[in-house]
């Protein structure tokens, strides 16, 4: 399928960040002038109505669910603290259980379950993208037992293949990295499926329960490690020799950590502005 891209001069200033949510550039080199390196960012477009079209540099899909999540734990933080100063202001004066003021903190719980579940939901569904983006399309996966060998193409693991397996069977094979189960941000990753999964299947008798969960839960540190497991693999992935394709996608998640992956390509111009 061919594509539009942006090419430019290989300099600093074209491979510096522009924007998180954008995918890194590329360094390529024409096939007919493989000394000459250039800077290229892919190009998208869509249709926005019949006869029109709106092109954009292409987005990291996974950057965007992140940074939904970002503002949404940082606030977390700062609600948290509120609602413990509300709790104790409850506990010393019974004004505080007056109507007035029992609409006022519960407007402030509410904006802390708000930004909890969003941040939950988009730092786990950022991880989930992040799996399936980096599964190769020709890429198979052996699942043994004593009886019998399972073949799963990308679909199929994408389909059925649960989280965890994913996590510490899946990704460390494509990445070609070693288990991660003894990193600091592990037991927090799994903070983080627990209280995803309390959400989407809540019955509707845990209404108190899942608040209750969600008050307890360090919400920025738990969200937090979607980023840390992200950068963890593209370091230790960076020092392969051996990326796999799927890479071309790797979002940006550090400002000092941006993989910049160099290729051979047949560049086309198609016009003065697009080339």
């Amino acid at each position: 399928m061919k594509k539009k891209c942006m090419v430019y001069k290989y300099s600093d200033e074209n491979i510096g960040l522009i924007d998180y949510r954008m995918l890194p550039p590329k360094i390529v080199s024409p096939h007919d002038e493989p000394s000459m390196e250039l800077i290229q960012r892919d190009v998208d477009e869509i249709k926005v109505s019949k006869n029109e079209e709106l092109s954009f540099f292409t987005p990291s899909i996974v950057s965007i669910q992140l940074n939904v999540a970002k503002p949404a734990l940082l606030r977390c933080g700062v609600l948290s603290k509120e609602l413990k100063a509300l709790a104790e202001k409850q506990k010393k004066s019974l004004e505080t259980k007056e109507h007035e003021q029992l609409i006022k903190d519960s407007l402030v719980l509410y904006e802390y379950l708000e930004c909890a579940q969003t941040a939950i939901m988009f730092s786990f569904t950022a991880i989930e993208t992040f799996f399936n983006l980096s599964i190769p399309e020709d890429y198979e996966y052996k699942r043994t037992s004593k009886l019998k060998t399972e073949i799963f193409n990308k679909s199929q693991i994408e389909r059925s293949i649960s989280w965890k397996e994913k996590l510490t069977k899946i990704i460390p094979e494509i990445y070609n990295i070693s288990d991660f189960s003894l990193e600091p941000f592990w037991g927090h990753l799994h903070q983080l499926i627990q209280i995803r999964n309390d959400i989407v299947h809540q019955k509707s008798s845990e209404d108190t329960e899942i608040v209750q969960k969600l008050i307890k839960l360090k919400v920025p540190i738990v969200c937090f490690s979607a980023i840390e497991l992200i950068e963890h693999i593209y370091i230790k992935a960076s020092e392969n020799e051996s990326i796999p394709e799927c890479c071309e996608r790797f979002p940006i998640v550090s400002a000092d950590n941006i993989w910049l992956i160099k290729k051979t390509s047949y560049l086309k111009p198609v016009n003065d502005d697009l080339t």
